[in-house]
């Protein structure tokens, strides 16, 4: 309820900006229908005490069962201390305490706790007193003078429940009929909080505006992690050039293990899907094409559930990628057979690099790292591949 009455709300404050755009689309979603559903909402909720106390409460004077219901419950902690001294005048003069309470569907109860040990039974049954049941070496009785309150009291906080589920009820299925348009506008709403949230860490840290072309290239300068660069004052940025053409579209990264490799290829996956989500990213300049696919294979899950072993998932995955070497495609690979021995692992790093060189001149761009160190004997010998 809360967030249709400030969605509402919001989308009023963006009418009076009509010349920005998302603004005026908000602004657009209004609709006679949510008025009538705020209007709803004002009249029956107390929405500044639900914030308060985090729970559903119907405004005052709005349905008068639920005001009468709520007015005997205001009194039901004065009845109960005045009323208590006269019950504990009834009882018999070996019991030294006793309480009376109230509780939602049994009504009033006398509480007096055990007086002896090892009572049985029988002991529990006092004169006057309907023993009602027993927990924690407490009995529950209930007196004439209980069964006189439940006759005028009721059972205030049951009824209070009970009316409030009607009006949640009522006001649901007034609102459901009209509920695509409240999801139209949280939607828009949304969106715009994307849009300032990516503005805002643009500004905070120096993103860059990309530069789209027509051409499938990817060309980063000083590119940076847009998560660990916000950390590390020592991170150190890093260059990125690929086009989909024969001898620029494919580039190898070797390296030990713990030297940044799988950083680095994580760090032109997101910069390149932040272009595509419509960000300013994290790089002193970026020229890229729009692409179809970013396909990432940077760890292979293992689960006794697949029923493979560890090599046999290598290969699906790299199979998977395989098959989507499009024109318009950014393959990120890191440590292809990391899980085989190294005879292997050249085999399978070897077979794929042969592959993506094979295909025509519009092939997918493509970034590989490794660890080996005779993968370069292993590769297509004419200087087309950047390692």
């Amino acid at each position: 309820f809360q967030t249709i009455y400030f969605g509402l709300i919001f989308a009023e404050q963006c009418r009076r900006y009509p010349t920005i755009e998302m603004f005026k689309e908000i602004g657009d979603m209004l609709t006679p229908e949510m008025y009538y559903m705020a209007n709803h909402i004002i009249n029956i909720l107390d929405l500044e005490k639900m914030e308060k106390f985090n729970v559903f409460i119907a405004r005052e004077g709005f349905h008068s069962p639920l005001d009468r219901a709520k007015e005997r419950y205001s009194k039901v902690q004065g009845v109960l201390n005045k009323v208590t001294p006269y019950e504990f005048d009834s009882v018999p003069e070996f019991i030294n305490k006793i309480h009376l309470i109230y509780v939602p569907e049994m009504g009033f109860l006398l509480v007096i706790p055990f007086w002896a040990e090892n009572l049985t039974n029988a002991d529990l049954l006092l004169p006057s007193l309907q023993l009602k049941f027993c927990s924690n070496r407490v009995a529950y009785y209930k007196s004439w003078r209980c069964s006189m309150l439940d006759d005028l009291y009721g059972d205030p906080l049951t009824d209070i429940i009970n009316e409030e589920s009607k009006i949640i009820h009522s006001l649901w299925n007034y609102i459901r009929m009209h509920i695509h348009c409240v999801i139209s506008l949280i939607n828009a709403i949304i969106d715009l909080d994307c849009v300032f949230a990516l503005g805002m860490l643009a500004r905070e840290q120096n993103y860059v505006k990309p530069e789209l072309v027509d051409e499938n290239v990817l060309e980063i300068s000083e590119g940076r992690h847009p998560i660990l660069s916000c950390y590390l004052q020592s991170y150190i940025p890093n260059d990125t050039s690929l086009a989909s053409m024969p001898g620029q579209n494919l580039n190898i990264i070797h390296g030990p293990v713990a030297s940044g490799k799988s950083l680095y290829l994580k760090q032109v996956a997101l910069i390149a899907y932040m272009v595509h989500i419509g960000s300013f990213v994290p790089a002193s300049r970026v020229k890229i094409g729009l692409l179809s696919h970013i396909e990432v294979r940077i760890q292979t899950y293992e689960s006794i559930i697949s029923r493979s072993s560890s090599l046999l998932s290598e290969f699906r995955a790299m199979g998977a990628v395989t098959l989507k070497t499009y024109c318009r495609s950014l393959i990120i690979l890191d440590e292809i057979g990391r899980c085989a021995s190294e005879v292997d692992s050249i085999a399978m790093l070897a077979s794929m690099i042969n592959y993506i060189m094979n295909k025509d001149s519009n092939s997918a761009m493509v970034l590989v790292s490794t660890r080996l160190d005779i993968v370069e004997d292993c590769l297509p010998q004419g200087g087309r591949i950047p390692y």
